[in-house]
Parts: structure tokens; sequence; C-alpha cells
């Protein structure tokens, strides 16, 4: 009964012990933007020229900011462009 006894005691100390090295911050630090989500399969390229499976148009669309966005009545608003130069063509008669 003592040698039982000894081991559970042995079991509850380090068990106590180990519990208070527990990391109060969780699996994650969230510093910054942090973009997560549940994927049903790998992505196949961050390459938006190369996508071609819905996946990884979705996580694109959703982490890469085009050049231009829709703004209030669907119309385009820059969005990583910092300006828009609109060149007219000339053309003699």
């Amino acid at each position: 009964m003592t040698r039982k006894f000894r081991t559970l005691i042995l079991i509850l100390i380090a068990t106590i012990a180990l519990s208070g090295c527990a990391n109060d911050d969780g699996i994650y630090s969230d510093k910054g933007q942090v973009f997560r989500k549940i994927l049903s399969s790998d992505l196949t390229s961050l390459d938006t020229s190369l996508i071609t499976d819905e996946i990884s148009s979705e996580v694109t669309a959703q982490t890469f900011e085009g050049l231009y966005t829709l703004g209030k009545g669907d119309k385009p608003v820059l969005g990583v462009a910092k300006a828009f130069l609109k060149r007219v063509k000339m053309v003699k008669l």
C-alpha cells in the first residue's frame, strides 16, 4: 500500500510541477495581421497567373490586394496602385 501511495504522490507532484510550465499565450500569438483558414486541400500555387482551382483562388483573393478595388457603385478605386494615368492616343485623319 505504501509503494502505491508513494507512486501516486510522485505522479501528483510531477503533474503539478509540469502544469506550472504551461504557456499562457496558447497555441498562437496574435501579433500583427494574422490570416488563418482551414483548407480542404493544399494550395496549388500562390502565383495568381497559375491558379486553376477554387481554393487557391479564394486564398489569394483574401490575401493579395489588387491594383484596383471596387468602391461604391462598383466604380474602380485605387488599391495598391499609386496613380492612374490615362493615355490618349491621337490619330491623324
